[in-house]
């Protein structure tokens, strides 16, 4: 038996073969005139590297700049944080307060959302919790007269979504979401009444009418790198450069300027459609958004609906559009805009296409889409379509039985997968507060049909997630009954004790997989872990799952006094309140010199069995 720890983060390695590919490309097709976009890139990616040369605050008073229904940006002398407090500010806000700064700190998922690699791209880095904040102006503009407006009218999220863009970082990054968030359909909407005004009066200074409306939006919205990328791509317009030169000097130069303005959705989508411009000329938008919105969903969301890519420019229009309505319904306050997005809502789910696309499939997608671009031809298409049903049904390709103990906050959920087979089982759900975390895990395989669901037992934490999979997937199994079950040539083995205490009724499940056993706790006590250990007490097991989150009323030294026994997982919730895993707990672990590992440490923690061999894989 071979037991590795090791880590891994594909990212890097991604960002470098991706940097690589683009520029042996832009070389290939441009040769010199790439130079000019490989040279001011590189002078954006060494500004960004010293915007990350932060220092902790010193002070304590700033101006409140942004809006997120949990927390507040605070824009400081020389820095932005992120302020977690009950008052109620507004955008201008000059405050002070008192506290103590932190790092801002997540679990770095394998499966889920990063919300502090999405603060570091911005360059925000540390973090207070204080409500002990003092409102020293209120300093009236724009965005914070709309605010308040907006809090006039019914249903105020949507229309703080819709116009304001605040929205929560844990929700699903769909198409229509990706539209919201990047800016693309103001710039659709000017771009729409530029056509509409050109049909009626043909006027040379429409450039400049664009630029003026341009500097008006950054002020009034205060994304001021977002307008300027768009008001340098018109002034360039007129540069007798090359249309890659001319974009490229547009990027770069905004880059330079604002380096975390290259992390962010308002550049990646405009970059990517400018570069199948530049490519191939006046190209079909369906073709288009197939190209760019299918694999830029897959990688983000793992999830694309087929029906939104066909209607792609439909949905550019309409979301244009209920913006417009949106400002009516401000000035009248009425909800027009609310009722027609309820009515005719375009976030569709038909012909839907999951999974996470491996770092292999991406680049196939990719060097495949540059060769149909520069000459269309059919077999291409099917060897794109061939990568889209390989990513949905990827799990049939997989050789490694996985162990998934899947971070899904302070709950537990634990996947396992079977080499070449699509089917799955699951023990235990999560809450329902970390629905997204156990969707984005089961999208990132493309998972439809759980073959076994077992339930240890119905706490809200581990069951709470029931009836969502039920009215979502294919559940062939639901299991909550001692006995042996199949998980195709693995066996499943549930034992349990009759107890009033719902915890101590939790079924315990027991498998062995490549002469490595697991045992999973549900959430006993140590009396029942003692009981359990008497009636089995020629049970061996190698990796224990430990009871009840880390709990002191589990985890007894009996449990833990194991000759075979080499790993412990543990599934708890960052800084939760509980305080779990105990620090009695981590005394007895110490003190029997064992491996923990926990989720609220290192997020989705996987075990492979690959062959004969073991692996503990971390994301880093």
């Amino acid at each position: 038996m071979l037991f590795i720890l090791y880590t891994y983060n594909y990212s890097k390695i991604l960002s470098l073969t991706l940097t690589i590919s683009f520029i042996l490309f832009f070389i290939k097709r441009y040769k010199l005139q790439a130079i000019i976009f490989i040279c001011l890139i590189t002078l954006f990616f060494m500004q960004v590297s010293n915007t990350y040369q932060n220092k902790p605050p010193s002070d304590y008073q700033g101006q409140v700049i942004a809006i997120s229904p949990s927390y507040y940006q605070v824009k400081l002398k020389d820095q932005v944080i992120l302020l977690y407090s009950k008052v109620d500010l507004n955008f201008g806000d000059q405050i002070s307060f008192n506290g103590q700064y932190q790092n801002i700190k997540s679990v770095s998922n394998t499966f889920a959302y990063n919300f502090q690699k999405t603060m570091n791209n911005q360059a925000i880095f540390y973090q207070i919790k204080t409500d002990d904040v003092n409102i020293e102006a209120s300093k009236s503009n724009y965005k914070s007269k709309l605010f308040n407006r907006i809090n006039q009218i019914a249903n105020p999220e949507y229309y703080q979504k819709l116009i304001l863009g605040i929205n929560t970082f844990d929700s699903e990054l769909k198409l229509s979401q990706i539209i919201i968030s990047s800016g693309v359909m103001i710039q659709s909407l000017i771009r729409s009444l530029r056509k509409i005004l050109a049909i009626y009066f043909y006027d040379d200074n429409f450039d400049y009418y664009e630029i003026i409306l341009y500097v008006i939006l950054a002020l009034t919205y205060q994304k001021y790198a977002f307008y300027t990328f768009l008001a340098l791509r018109i002034i360039f317009r007129h540069l007798s450069l090359s249309r890659l030169d001319k974009f490229s000097l547009a990027a770069a130069l905004t880059l330079f300027i604002f380096p975390t303005f290259g992390f962010s959705m308002a550049f990646i989508v405009v970059a990517l459609f400018q570069f199948v411009y530049i490519i191939k000329r006046e190209p079909r938008s369906f073709f288009v958004a197939s190209l760019i919105m299918l694999p830029l969903s897959l990688r983000m969301n793992y999830e694309v609906s087929l029906l939104q890519i066909i209607i792609y420019p439909l949905i550019r229009t309409y979301y244009s559009f209920l913006f417009l309505i949106a400002y009516i319904d401000l000035i009248l306050l009425t909800n027009f805009s609310y009722k027609i997005f309820t009515t005719f809502n375009l976030s569709f789910d038909y012909f839907k296409i999951t999974g996470h696309l491996p770092l292999i499939l991406l680049l196939a997608w990719i060097i495949i889409s540059l060769r149909l671009l520069q000459a269309f031809k059919f077999y291409k298409v099917i060897l794109l379509t061939t990568i889209l049903i390989i990513n949905q049904y990827q799990l049939i390709f997989s050789p490694s039985f996985i162990y998934h103990q899947l971070y899904v906050g302070q709950g537990d959920a634990t996947l396992l997968t079977y080499p070449f087979k699509v089917e799955v089982t699951l023990i235990d759900t999560g809450s329902p507060f970390n629905q997204t975390k156990l969707q984005s895990a089961l999208n990132y395989y493309g998972i439809k049909t759980i073959q076994n669901l077992i339930i240890s037992h119905d706490d809200a934490d581990h069951a709470g997630n029931l009836d969502y999979l039920n009215n979502n997937y294919t559940v062939k199994h639901i299991i909550r009954e001692v006995g042996t079950y199949d998980f195709y040539q693995l066996k499943l083995n549930n034992y349990a004790y009759d107890s009033d205490d719902e915890n101590d009724s939790s079924l315990i499940t027991y498998f062995v997989v490549n002469d490595i056993a697991y045992l999973l706790l549900g959430d006993i006590s140590k009396e029942v872990e003692v009981k359990f250990l008497q009636d089995n007490y020629d049970l061996d097991y190698h990796v224990l799952k430990l009871a009840h989150h880390g709990s002191n009323t589990s985890t007894s030294n009996e449990i833990l006094d194991n000759d075979s026994l080499k790993l412990l997982i543990n599934s708890s919730g960052l800084n939760n309140m509980y305080n779990h895993p105990s620090p009695k707990v981590l005394e007895r672990i110490n003190h029997h010199g064992l491996l923990l590992v926990d989720t609220q440490d290192l997020g989705d923690i996987l075990i492979k069995h690959f062959a004969r061999s073991t692996y503990l894989s971390i994301k880093r």
